[in-house]
């Protein structure tokens, strides 16, 4: 498995496929979706962001982003991998990915918010040593529970 950065035309298509996969499996309406896709890359832009798809071979298999918060504070967000992919290590391989990127930017602390369903992602993050923490944005959808990791 490989870790790229989506800056190309075909790494950007990847993941807006996975982006839009993501948003629809939660029942996100369909405009608000296309919104999100069609500006893609951005809000995730380097260097204050990146967005970055995992691939076997040539295929993709899962995807992942962050962005600036707060000037000391970076958010995980888009993290998704294929069903056809899942427990095969990809979300955390991305996930250890954006972590050791925004340790290197110089931030001191990750937050994220997830899906009070997503018990697997849940699991994923406390392993990597997240803990739960009071709301600090109003949820996209759903409903959410919000981690942080401090560096």
């Amino acid at each position: 498995m490989r870790i790229r950065l989506a800056d190309s035309s075909l790494t950007l298509d990847a993941a807006r496929a996975l982006v839009r996969a993501h948003l629809e499996l939660h029942s996100v309406e369909p405009a608000s979706i296309q919104r999100v896709v069609d500006v893609l890359p951005a809000p995730y832009l380097p260097p204050n962001g990146a967005l970055w798809v995992a691939y076997d071979g040539d295929d993709p298999l899962g995807c992942a982003a962050f962005q600036t918060i707060a000037a000391d504070t970076a958010e995980l967000k888009r993290v998704f991998v294929w069903p056809d992919a899942r427990r095969r290590g990809v979300a955390r391989a991305l996930t250890e990915h954006a972590i050791e990127t925004i340790r290197d930017r110089g931030y001191s602390r990750v937050r994220l918010g997830t899906q009070e369903t997503a018990v697997g992602a849940q699991r994923l993050y406390e392993s990597l040593g997240f803990r739960r923490i009071e709301p600090y944005r109003a949820a996209d959808f759903g409903t959410v529970w919000f981690y942080e990791l401090l560096m």
